[in-house]
């Protein structure tokens, strides 16, 4: 039999020191429904329920889409179905508003006075980390608003630990001597804004100085940090939120993401595994290592004393119903300084001294609690835990009793439980519930205990005491029946509630020996038994055994913390519905394991984000029995699946199995790739937008996206770590493809992967992620490369003609440095350089820029001259149209023309509100129009850049109505309807009908806003005022210039009049950016500060090259044309005609104005296309003659007209 260690042989071996702590986050409630140890909350309502609604909100709030809401002043438009179901409220523009694109939950407070139920105060209360000592307490908090000090506008936060009174940590006030000028609402917008929130941080003017709204790139407020109870330790920590007064403005406040910091211990568990009670001479108590690890004893204590009458009691337990009984032969020891326990050793206390011990057994123990001998016998004694606390006794009660091992540092005010038995009765049994104690550490301030299990519900071994030469032996060595959350003990488990009566046995004493009722076995089972056929194992929370094939190992550091395994196909059940996988959880993983290792694990079964896993942390909890085993066969699959993979019962029966895809397939998105290292994959071809080849419609709409979900999969790296490649001491190489991306190893947008193998694995993919299955990948077993479908283009297709138009997004090319482009001047000069290399390979006449900032010409200035900017890297010399600051957003529209191709006809002109109500420049962005003359034909045509309104954001009234279209799809369609109107004006007196339309439209090809664009100024189709996809023609239906959530369209368009149609020569897209990974673009390995962390890139490997590819989000347009001289811009037949018509463009009736008085005859009117629409009888005229036109459609007219000495033909322009 194996015999227990002595102490001479323990003393060899290393320490392991356990009163080491770690800085970690103890508690953070973020809104989103996860939290960690938040136990309590008061007075926290959704908005809607009791939180408020309308304008009035005192709660939390969701602006996601199907989210709670929340009223229109706290968000700005960028936050979809603000104003959730219950309501029905919008929100008007970018007028307020407190929260960007990327927001989801938060407490709110706005317009409260209204707010009922509630009182003015909200609670949330975090414990369950058992001893701790805090470091902070950080919370996200954001305002924007003209506030008022005589309404009390602000708030104050509180915090309390432990119980005790509140103390403030932030305070906000209105300072009404200052202004602040707040970061850009979404739409651009800059609001400057009297009377802001001032805040006080413990006390003091933060350094910070004035709450700021959300950042409009990341959505997070800012984040603030109390350190107020620094180095206090503490159980539990309150935080309150406090308004008081009036506040009946509509200025919004935020609080999000609620976080305590602090160090929490790092005690190894000990269990105590064996107690004898008769004979009294025999008497003992037994220690046992469940570690991997040696564990230093110094400061373990072992005590039966819970009597708060004597000075001998339980540590810092106080007297009343909490206090267990006890009295004379009550003890508190602690074991010997430097004393260690081995890893797997049992250790002994002889509590009548070792000479009885020794007589009794036969062997010495490891420890006496006094010493028994008149002289010293070597069996090193316990120490007093307090003064007096042996005092030369002790004994243990037949009757009733409880023995507690517990670690205390000797300051601290709490002690951390290790292990807790109770015999016979539970009369001495301890409740630390709500205890409040102030050790002997410096401060003065107590701290209180989180609950242990009440008396009542405390079981006992056995309400009889064992007979004599029999003990208490443990049999379940993992503890697995007590409570592992928000309790006294280490990483909080409660060890007042473990279930004894089945934990422990009775059995003849085994001093010196193994127990004899061993560790409860658990129950063997094949993995199809633990996975069952449903979605929930019906094996939750039983500890069971397994034995299978390790299939996927994620052990390594800042990975999942576990391995794969499956059955071998001989075990495989006949059940298709049943899974034969799973995933181990070991925490810190003891045993290394390797893939095709078999290996033996024990554990409870849990379900984990629904996956079904096995948490094994026990050291003896996996064995490896062979290795280089044959792995299972992976399950065969095809796409698309029976269902959506964002739906959990999908691929429930091959959940944590080995699989294959049969069918190719694509990369169709990589927006995560950085963030989160993972890519979409899609079966075979790459999706379309579904309203660029679909009308919208709420029914199509719905179908189409459940398709799509159905063919597409996520192929992931081996974490769930957010930025893991830029978070660790050095930077790794991002992991998609295979080694690591580089410039010489990428993937583009439409590459293909064949048989693709890996572990099928539902998971959480962190923050702004969804669960959704995904393929874990097996790298040293299966090959995972990438075949190059969708190569890289050098120069774009030639689209012919002897002038070219190109038409270009450079996605918020700013000089002023900040989050909105480049945060710093090398990313400016490196932004610089790839958008000049794409302007220089498109070699366009004429550009028109989107998404320039809106500085007048200074960063055009800077784009064309600067460092290797345009002119230099293209060798010509392109200037920009010079129309100032157009509207008020960050950024406007603009054009660079090559002076040695191109000259300006005219000035420009601008398209607002001010010039048709109907283009919302709130939202849209100023529409800008130019005159061009061709320098080698004297071909002329005018050219307008737009920027419509985006889709993510919301507008009021015009919601997203799922059918496709997005966000303020009426908002777009209005500015459209504008727009060719306002050409059909000819603002720039060009007499010329040559019209182009580009820019960003932010519509796909199936919706209003192009409908109405195509349908021309009459708004009817076929008719000679419509306008000509180009993109359509030349591209076809495949053509695409974007992508979002993996899937293609078409957002930027060349839109051309009827006569300029036949002078086009090509149109192309030259896709350098949709289809690239967005790590190729100018960002920069420095985190500046302004930046967001996921925007710092890795330099493990390089990244960026002064080329065009990933210059922008969206891919250029190029028209080729060859223009013609119009005789629409012939005045006349003869130089001096002598006729004038006024005024023209003309409304309802225009004027002919003959200056030599010569006899006319008639005039003739025609449209574009050569019909004859109208003849006027000039024969009876003197000078002049004004003629009815109002039954003519707006429109661009030929008049023809003739004398008997002259013919003139001139353009007309109907409004």
């Amino acid at each position: 039999m194996k015999r227990k260690l002595p102490l001479y042989y323990v003393l060899a071996l290393f320490l392991c020191v356990t009163a080491n702590y770690a800085q970690t986050t103890l508690g953070f409630e973020d809104f989103d429904n996860n939290s960690l140890n938040l136990s309590t909350s008061a007075n926290v309502a959704d908005y809607g329920m009791a939180g408020g609604t309308g304008g009035d909100v005192f709660g939390r709030v969701d602006g996601q889409a199907g989210g709670n809401g929340m009223p229109f002043d706290v968000a700005d438009d960028t936050e979809a179905d603000v104003s959730g179901a219950r309501t029905g409220d919008n929100f008007p523009g970018d007028t307020s508003g407190l929260v960007g694109q990327n927001s989801t939950g938060f407490f709110a407070l706005n317009d409260a006075d209204a707010v009922a139920g509630p009182p003015n105060s909200a609670t949330w209360t975090f414990s369950g980390w058992g001893a701790a000592t805090l470091s902070s307490i950080e919370i996200d908090l954001a305002a924007i608003g003209d506030f008022e000090a005589s309404s009390s506008d602000g708030f104050l936060i509180e915090a309390a630990i432990d119980g005790g009174e509140f103390q403030e940590i932030f305070r906000a006030v209105t300072n009404e001597n200052t202004s602040k000028t707040y970061r850009a609402l979404d739409g651009g917008f800059v609001p400057d804004l009297n009377d802001p929130l001032e805040l006080f941080t413990d006390g003091s003017l933060s350094s910070a100085g004035f709450l700021d709204k959300s950042d409009p790139i990341t959505g997070a407020f800012d984040t603030y940090t109390s350190s107020l109870f620094n180095g206090l330790s503490a159980a539990s920590v309150s935080i309150r939120l406090i308004w008081s007064g009036t506040p009946s403005g509509s200025e919004p406040i935020g609080i999000d993401n609620i976080s305590i910091k602090g160090e929490t211990s790092t005690v190894l568990p000990l269990l105590l595994s064996e107690v004898t009670i008769t004979p009294t001479a025999g008497e003992f108590i037994e220690i046992y290592n469940p570690n991997s690890t040696p564990v230093d004893l110094t400061d373990i204590y072992l005590t039966d004393a819970t009597f708060a009458g004597s000075s001998t009691y339980y540590y810092n337990i106080v007297t009343g119903t909490n206090a267990g009984g006890g009295g004379f032969g009550d003890f508190l020891a602690r074991f010997p300084t430097g004393a260690t326990i081995a890893a797997g050793e049992y250790q002994t206390i002889a509590i009548s001294g070792s000479e009885d011990y020794d007589l009794t057994y036969g062997i010495a123990p490891t420890y006496e609690l006094y010493e028994d001998g008149a002289t010293a016998d070597g069996i090193p004694d316990m120490l007093e835990g307090l003064s007096g606390s042996i005092n030369n006794q002790g004994g243990l009660s037949n009757s009733g009793e409880v023995a507690i091992l517990f670690y205390w540092d000797g300051e601290s005010d709490l002690v951390t439980d290790l292990d807790y038995v109770l015999w016979g009765d539970s009369n001495e049994a301890v409740d630390k519930t709500g205890v409040s104690i102030d050790g002997p550490d410096a401060d003065a301030l107590e701290s209180t205990y989180a609950n242990d299990t009440p008396l009542a519900n405390q079981v006992v071994v056995s309400a009889s005491g064992h007979g004599n030469g029999d003990s208490y032996q443990r049999q379940d060595l993992t503890e697995g029946s007590e409570i592992s959350e928000a309790g006294n003990g280490v990483n909080g488990d409660d060890e007042t509630s473990e279930d004894l009566n089945n934990t422990w046995c009775t059995s003849p004493s085994t001093a010196g020996l193994v127990n004899d009722c061993g560790v409860v076995e658990p129950l063997t089972v094949l993995i199809s038994e633990v996975q069952g056929n449903t979605g929930t194992s019906p094996l939750v929370k039983t500890n069971v055994t397994v034995n299978a094939i390790v299939i996927g190992d994620y052990q390594a550091d800042n990975q999942l913390a576990g391995f794969f395994i499956q059955e071998e196909d001989a075990d495989a059940d006949a059940d298709l519905m049943t899974s034969e996988g799973l995933f181990v959880f070991c925490l810190t993983c003891p045993v290394d394991v390797t893939v095709g290792d078999r290996v033996e694990v024990s554990g409870n079964v849990v379900e984990s984000f629904g996956s079904t896993q096995i948490e094994a942390t026990g050291d003896e909890a996996i064995s490896i029995i062979s290795f280089g085993n044959t792995l299972p066969t992976p399950a065969p699959l095809t796409l698309p699946a029976p269902a959506g993979t964002n739906m959990e019962a999908t691929y429930e029966s091959v959940e944590n199995m080995l699989i294959t895809y049969s069918t190719d397939l694509v990369v169709s998105d990589y927006f995560q790739l950085a963030r989160y290292g993972q890519l979409v994959l899609t079966a075979n071809n790459r999706a379309k937008q579904f309203t660029d080849a679909n009308e919208p419609s709420v029914t199509g709409y719905a179908a189409y996206l459940g398709e799509i979900e159905s063919t597409r999969v996520i192929l992931d790296d081996d974490n769930n770590i957010q930025n893991s490649t830029t978070s660790g001491p050095t930077d790794e190489s991002y992991f998609w493809p295979r080694p690591g991306l580089s410039n010489t190893n990428l993937i583009r947008g439409g590459d293909q992967i064949s048989n693709l193998t890996g572990i099928m694995h539902w998971s959480f993919a962190g923050q702004n992620g969804t669960n959704a299955w995904r393929i874990r990948p097996v790298l040293d077993t299966f090959t995972y490369d990438f075949i190059s479908t969708n190569p890289r283009i050098a120069s774009p297709e030639d689209v012919g003609g002897s002038l070219k138009v190109a038409s270009f997004n450079v996605l918020n090319y700013f000089t002023t440095l900040n989050e909105r482009g480049a945060n710093s001047t090398a990313e400016l000069d490196r932004q610089r350089e790839k958008i000049a290399a794409a302007i220089c390979g498109l070699n366009a006449d004429i550009v028109g820029l989107i998404e320039i900032e809106n500085n007048g010409t200074t960063a055009l200035d800077d784009l064309l001259n600067g460092l290797n900017g345009i002119n230099t890297l293209c060798g010509t010399t392109y200037v920009a149209v010079d129309a100032g600051v157009i509207g008020t957003d960050q950024i406007a529209v603009a054009f660079i023309y090559n002076t040695a191709t191109v000259s300006l006809e005219g000035t420009p002109a601008i398209l607002d509100a001010s010039v048709d109500p109907r283009f919302n420049d709130n939202k849209n962005r100023p529409a800008l129009a130019q005159t061009f003359k061709q320098i080698s034909t004297e071909g002329i045509l005018t050219i307008a850049v737009n920027h419509l309104k985006s889709k993510g954001s919301s507008c009021s009234g015009d919601p997203d109505l799922n059918d496709g279209a997005g966000n303020c799809n009426l908002t777009r369609a209005e500015a459209a309807a504008a727009l060719v109107d306002w050409l059909a004006t000819d603002p720039t007196d060009s007499e010329d009908p040559d019209y182009l339309i580009i820019g960003d439209l932010n519509s796909y090809q199936k919706e209003d806003p192009i409908d109405t664009i195509l349908f021309g100024s009459d708004d009817i189709e076929g008719t000679t005022d419509d306008f000509t996809d180009l993109i359509a023609d030349y591209q076809g239906p495949e053509g695409y210039g974007y992508v979002f959530d993996g899937q293609l369209g078409n957002l930027d368009y060349a839109l051309s009049t009827k006569s300029l149609a036949d002078q086009i020569t090509g149109t192309t897209v030259w896709h350098i950016n949709a289809d690239e990974i967005s790590l190729f673009d100018y960002n920069d390995d420095i985190q500046d500060p302004s930046e967001a962390s996921f925007q710092r890139e890795s330099s493990a490997l390089p990244i960026y090259e002064a080329n065009a590819f990933r210059a922008s989000d969206h891919d250029p347009v190029l028209v080729g044309l060859d223009l013609v001289s119009s005789t629409l811009a012939i005045d006349d037949l003869f130089m001096d005609n002598g006729i004038i018509l006024f005024p023209n463009p003309a409304g309802e009736a225009i004027t002919l104005f003959n200056k030599d008085n010569s006899t006319l005859q008639q005039a003739t009117i025609k449209d574009i296309n050569g019909k004859t629409v109208q003849v006027i009888n000039l024969s009876d005229m003197a000078s002049q003659k004004q003629f009815d036109i109002s039954q003519l459609a707006a429109g661009v007219y030929i008049i023809t007209i003739e004398g008997e000495q002259k013919i003139v033909i001139k353009r007309m322009i109907k409004k």
